[in-house]
Order: structure tokens, then C-alpha cells, then sequence
């Protein structure tokens, strides 16, 4: 299939599958191949990276959050979701992993078809957002809905813009608007979103020694 399997034993026809997760994880195997000058890394990632971008990735620039292959002979199957609405909607952070996976692996690649999936990935992101900023949980939900929202996949989402403004050049006509929309879904989980009573790890930040 041309792709690192995402989870379970090998060989397993449920478990023959990548997920668009995935794209933030490829990113130690071209670290792997600097560290150890072996390059066997860096094939692996580039040919799961493309796997990934030409089948999880829609035509509209959405994305499954997983696909299947058949385990005998490769061949593609089907996109399906585990964390999304349904197999044909957007699940929030799925988009926010590929919006933040893509520049990760430009850094390596420098393959400028990622300018391409990038823009097509963010666009549909932030064309989803209601009135705040912060996405629902799916993009398929807006305001109205009564849908809660995934603050999580709005952080990935500004950790993709902010990575791929590295790379786009300032000629580009939409790097601006990347840019505003980067700050403020910033602004917006900052002002809206940010509970100062509560730690992840501790339950109230004056714990922390």
C-alpha cells in the first residue's frame, strides 16, 4: 500500500489502514535518516506522505480521517472517520493535522505541490469557522447547531499557518490573509477559550512547584 500502517497487527484486513494523524508523525523519519544517514527513512516517509495526500485528502481539499487498502494487493478501498460525523464530513482536527502536516514535511521535501495542498487544506478549514473563530468539533456543524466546539484542533490549525508562513513567499497573494486568520483564532482561544482555574496535568496551576 505504500503506507505505515496506523495501529493493531500487521496483516489484519480492519487494521490495513492509514490515518490522516499520521502526517505529524512521518516528519522523526526524515530526522531518522539525517541522524543515521540511512535513507531507507526517508523513502519510508516520503512514500507514506504521498500515499497519505493522494488518498485521505478529497477532491474539495477535506479529508478523511482514515483510509482503508486492500492488505493482499494494495489496492485503495475506501475513506472512512472514527472521530468525525461520517465518512463524508470534515472532522475538525483530522483537517487541523493535515494543515499542520504538510509544512512539517515541506521542511524536509521542498516540494512545492505541498503550497498547493496546504492552501486547498486551510481554506476549507477556515471557510467552516463560525462567527469566533473557534471550529465545531466537525466542520459540517456552524453556529446554530448547538455542536461543541474542538479548541484543540483550532491550536493545530494556527501551529500549520504559523509553520507554513515560513516557506510561503511574501509575493504570495494569500499569505496575508493566512496570517490574519492564524491570529485570530489566536486571539479568540485566548480571550474565549483559556480556563485560568485549570491546568492539564494539575488541577489548579498555583499546584505547580
Amino acid at each position: 500500500g505504500g503506507f505505515i500502517q496506523a495501529w493493531g497487527p500487521l496483516g489484519a484486513k480492519d487494521n490495513y489502514r492509514l490515518i490522516i494523524d499520521c502526517l505529524l508523525n512521518i516528519p522523526l523519519l526524515y530526522w531518522a535518516a539525517e541522524i543515521t544517514g540511512d535513507i531507507k527513512y526517508r523513502n519510508a516517509a516520503k512514500r507514506h506522505y504521498e500515499t497519505a495526500c493522494s488518498y485521505v485528502i478529497r477532491e474539495d481539499a477535506s479529508a478523511y480521517h482514515t483510509f482503508y487498502f486492500d492488505p493482499e494487493t494494495g489496492a485503495p478501498l475506501k475513506g472512512v472517520t472514527r472521530q468525525g460525523y461520517s465518512d463524508d464530513s470534515a472532522w475538525a482536527r483530522g483537517q487541523a493535522w493535515g494543515i499542520s502536516g504538510i509544512p512539517l514535511n515541506y521542511r524536509y521535501t521542498k516540494d512545492e505541490d505541498a503550497f498547493h495542498l496546504f492552501k486547498g487544506m486551510t481554506n476549507y478549514f477556515l471557510n467552516r469557522l463560525p462567527e469566533d473563530d473557534i471550529c465545531y468539533w466537525d466542520l459540517i456543524f456552524g453556529d446554530g447547531s448547538g455542536q461543541s466546539r474542538d479548541s484543540s484542533a483550532a491550536a493545530v490549525a494556527v501551529c500549520g499557518i504559523h509553520e507554513m508562513m515560513k516557506y510561503l513567499p511574501e509575493t504570495d497573494e494569500e499569505k496575508e490573509t493566512y496570517r490574519r486568520a492564524m491570529h485570530g483564532i489566536l486571539r479568540s482561544l485566548i480571550h474565549g477559550y483559556v480556563n485560568p482555574d485549570r491546568h492539564p496535568v494539575f488541577p489548579k496551576q498555583k499546584d505547580i512547584k
